[in-house]
């Protein structure tokens, strides 16, 4: 059923071009934005979770870990 439905709708030949082209151009974007990232910023930003003298990363108990 589904099947005759979709091959009665007009266009829907396009559809999987359309939706790989899509998908390919955010791919190409995700990697140009990465590519371009600063990376002296993203090596502060890996060390974040090691940094102790970050404020706000005391523990639940309100010490330092």
């Amino acid at each position: 059923m589904l099947s005759q439905y979709l091959q009665s709708v007009t266009g829907i030949e396009e559809l999987g071009i359309i939706s790989l082209i899509a998908a390919v151009t955010v791919f190409a974007g995700v990697i140009l934005h990465v590519v371009r990232l600063d990376k002296e910023v993203l090596r502060a930003r890996a060390a974040l979770p090691l940094d102790s003298d970050v404020p706000g990363s005391e523990s639940a108990e309100g010490g330092k870990p």
